[in-house]
Parts: C-alpha cells; sequence; structure tokens
C-alpha cells in the first residue's frame, strides 16, 4: 500500500497482518520517514536494551534534556549500532554543550553517516580546535557526504575568513584546498587577493574553479579574475569562466565588455570541424549563451557577432552559431518561441550556403 504516512500508528494491525506499506511524497513532518520501530516510543526508551528502541527514542529529542540524560546520551556516541551513535549525534546537536569534545571525537568514527553528522552539529559551534579537526578528518576520508558537511559547517562559521582559515588556503592537501576555497566567499581584501593567487598558481583545477567563482562574486577585480579564468588551460575552469562573464558583464566596463566579446568570438573558431578542444562537445554553446546574455544584459551588438560567425565556411561553427542566436539556453532550460518567431530567425539568420552532410 502506498501511503505518505507509513508510520501511522493505526495502520500498525495491518502490517501485524502482513500488509506491506510503502512511504510516498513528502511525509507528514511528525511522523518521518526514517524510523526504527512500529512500536510507540518516549524519550525513557534511550536507556532500553534494544537498539531499535534506542535509536527510535533519539530521534524523538529535540532540546530540554537533563543532565541525566544529557550523559546517557553522550554514552550513546559510542554505541555499538551506528544508526543509534548517529541519532546521538543529532540530538546532540539540539542541545547546549559545554564544550565540542564529543561532537570532536565523533568526526573520526568509521562511519560515514557519523561523521557527516557530527561535522553539521558542529555547524553554529566551530572554534579553532574545531576548525583544525573537520580539515584534518576530511582530509583522511575525503568522502562525498562528509566533505559536503564540512564545507557548510564551515560556511556558517565566524571563522570563516580569519587568519587561520586563510592559512588553510596554503595547504598541501589538495582537499583541504579545495573545501576553503568553496567555503569562503570573498569579502575582505587579503581573501580576494588570496583566492586571485590561487587562481592564477594553484596546481589543481578544482581550487582555481573555485577561486575563480568566490572572486568574481565577490564582484571584487571581476575583469581581472575573468581575464585569468578564460586563459586557463583546464576546460572546466575556462568554461566556467565563460559563464560567469555572461552572468556578471553588466558590472564590467564598456572597454572590459568589448574586450571579453573580442576574446569569446575568437574562442568559438576553436570548435569547428577539425576542433581537437577536450570540451567540443558543450564548450560552444556556453560561449554562446554568454554571447547573448551580454546582448540582453549589456546591450552589445552580438547578432553581429554571431552573425560573423555564421558566415564562416567551417559549416559546424556556422550551424552552432545559428543554434546559438536562435535556439539560446537560460537559467531553465531553452527559452520558448512561436512557430512564427521561429521561421523568423531562421529566415534571418541562418548560414545561406546549403548545409551539406
Amino acid at each position: 500500500i502506498l501511503t505518505e504516512r507509513p508510520f501511522f500508528y493505526k495502520y500498525i494491525a495491518l502490517c501485524r497482518r502482513g500488509i506491506a506499506l510503502t512511504g510516498w511524497s513528502a511525509p507528514v513532518p511528525s511522523e518521518p520517514m526514517e524510523r526504527y520501530t512500529m512500536d510507540e516510543v518516549t524519550e525513557a526508551g534511550i536507556y532500553s536494551g534494544n537498539w531499535h528502541i534506542r535509536a527510535q527514542a533519539l530521534s524523538c529529542i529535540k532540546s530540554d534534556l537533563s543532565s541525566r540524560d544529557i550523559e546517557r546520551v553522550s554514552q550513546l556516541t559510542v554505541d555499538s549500532n551506528l544508526l543509534v551513535r548517529r541519532e546521538a549525534i543529532r540530538a546532540l546537536a539540539h542541545v547546549k554543550l559545554p564544550n565540542n569534545r564529543l561532537l570532536e571525537t565523533a568526526l573520526s568514527d568509521p562511519e560515514s553517516s557519523v561523521r557527516t553528522e557530527a561535522a553539521l552539529a558542529l555547524k553554529d559551534r566551530i572554534d579553532e580546535k574545531s576548525l583544525l579537526l573537520l580539515l584534518h578528518e576530511v582530509d583522511r576520508r575525503p568522502d562525498w557526504m562528509f566533505k559536503e558537511a564540512v564545507i557548510e559547517a564551515i560556511f556558517g562559521s565566524k571563522l570563516l575568513e580569519s587568519p587561520k582559515m586563510l592559512e588553510m588556503l596554503k595547504s598541501s592537501s589538495v582537499v583541504v584546498r579545495q573545501i576553503v576555497a568553496r567555503a569562503i566567499k570573498a569579502k575582505s581584501s587579503s581573501s580576494v587577493s588570496l583566492l586571485q593567487n590561487h587562481l592564477r598558481l594553484d596546481t589543481d583545477p578544482i581550487v582555481r574553479f573555485y577561486a575563480l567563482t568566490s572572486v568574481v562574486s565577490s564582484q571584487s577585480n571581476i575583469a581581472e579574475a575573468l581575464s585569468t579564468g578564460l586563459s586557463d588551460p583546464d576546460p572546466i575552469v575556462y568554461n566556467q569562466a565563460v559563464v560567469l562573464s555572461g552572468k556578471y558583464c553588466d558590472k564590467l566596463s564598456k572597454n572590459e565588455r568589448e574586450k571579453i566579446v573580442a576574446r569569446l568570438k575568437i574562442d568559438f573558431l576553436k570548435y569547428g570541424s577539425n576542433s581537437k578542444q577536450k570540451d567540443r562537445d558543450w564548450g560552444w554553446r556556453n560561449i554562446a549563451n554568454a554571447l547573448v546574455t551580454f546582448g540582453k544584459k549589456a546591450g552589445i551588438e552580438v547578432s553581429k557577432v554571431l552573425n560573423d560567425l555564421l558566415k564562416s565556411e567551417d559549416k559546424i561553427i556556422a550551424w552552432q552559431a545559428y543554434v546559438g542566436l536562435c535556439y539560446p539556453i537560460g537559467e531553465h532550460g531553452y527559452v520558448s518561441m512561436t512557430e512564427q518567431q521561429a521561421n523568423d530567425m531562421y529566415i534571418k539568420f541562418a548560414p545561406k550556403k546549403k548545409l551539406q552532410h
């Protein structure tokens, strides 16, 4: 039976007779999908010898624990069952603790989901010691869930642009540099300068990608950062620079815009019939989208730029210019147009020579 309330108490009798309930849609907040037992459980269940009941009781805890219960929940952070340990960490995230010792210890738990919960629980209480432990542990075991949790925890921290955090950008660990570059939103001149340095010199393209994004998003030295990104040898960094140039084109001066448009026009020619570009199947689309955005937001005569490309002897270049101009992709997918608009665009912009297959 499909139901959005798979643990509704009135269904218990049906389940005992062999009916299988499958959760679907958005669950009722008071009855989450993740439940460990069908039995009704109170907070006193944290003292149970049954792990199902311990885990379920922990999931009910939100705040206002007695000192005795806090001590018990603390003991359960090292329970033999990983689900109990995870729920214990979640429970402690809702209560005021004298220090971060328990959460910091859980960062080295052998189970990824427990480490992830510990990182999230530290979100609003990170101190310098916690920060170093988070980065040390994620460097040791950089699994995806844990990395995302560490980034979220750091992002909400008061230490986000502290000297200690910026110092971590110089770490020999690629994982640490990636996380810090992604978490920092360049607000101070020192962080902007440091990120620009990594955009130019860091050996890891992911670090350069996030350094570029942070600097441009801060709207500080946009033109310099975009110029560096457009010269990057890695296609992922380069394409991010293309996308950001369109997104922030109205923040550039007229001279800066014209330089970037001229650069993009030249780069578009690299995606022709004999292209050796690693991103040859999709890089041209990002350039076309950026050029169209320049036209809409900054008044650049994009139709003239792409019109020149339409006249190319290389039929692939001409076709890509036509598709890019007539069928632009916005933030939410292709831009819709009527049949008449499509016909008008074809008559106006389609290559004059017949395309041969």
